[in-house]
């Protein structure tokens, strides 16, 4: 033993000179530091993992339904031309003999149901060329056409026709049961219902 009071053997475990502290003590010194690291560390980490708040907190909710289709809008989108000019309609007029089918009137003889701006395709020698209608009314359909040739005749029966004519063109407006003939073309309007008529072209 030294002057220290402290054998050779104590100081080589590496013992502090003249110091003596208990094991329980660091021990349990050791024990309370742990548990409250360990406390702080829950208390940074922790947080409301609820439904309510993960939805308050930006999260969507699986409760909200899925957004439906407007097919509502989607059908209002698609105009119905079935009975627009230029597309006739079959309402309200007698069955045309010949439909639709305007090539049926190549030889001057057809009976057709037509809209605004239909082409009439007759022979030429009928004296006649160009003939379309131009429009159609409440009551009345107005063809129009050009002349062949130096012979610019015509004229009206029926119900409700007029008929004029310049620079070698012609105008007929006709009502139903009325008939126009210029030239060697004879135009009768069988009907009318203000969307569409029913011609019936017949070589004079």
């Amino acid at each position: 033993m030294d002057k220290a009071g402290t054998t050779p053997g104590e100081r080589k475990r590496g013992i502090p000179y003249g110091i003596g502290v208990p094991h329980r003590l660091i021990a349990a010194v050791a024990a309370v530091v742990a548990g409250g690291m360990l406390a702080l560390a829950g208390c940074a980490s922790g947080g409301d993992t609820s439904p309510d708040a993960l939805t308050q907190s930006g999260s969507p909710s699986s409760s909200a339904p899925p957004a439906a289709a407007d097919d509502d809008a989607q059908d209002d989108a698609t105009p119905d031309t079935s009975t627009r000019s230029g597309t006739p309609g079959s309402s309200g007029l007698p069955a045309a003999a010949d439909g639709t089918d305007l090539s049926a009137c190549v030889d001057g003889r057809c009976e057709v149901r037509v809209g605004a701006a239909a082409r009439l395709p007759v022979p030429r020698r009928l004296r006649v060329a160009s003939v379309r209608v131009q429009s159609v009314g409440f009551d009345t359909v107005t063809v129009v056409g050009r002349y062949l040739g130096y012979s610019q005749r015509g004229f009206c029966t029926g119900v409700s026709c007029n008929s004029s004519s310049s620079d070698g063109r012609f105008r007929l407006v006709l009502a139903a049961d009325s008939t126009a003939t210029e030239n060697g073309l004879s135009i009768t309007a069988v009907a009318v219902n203000g969307e569409s008529a029913v011609l019936r072209l017949t070589p004079e």
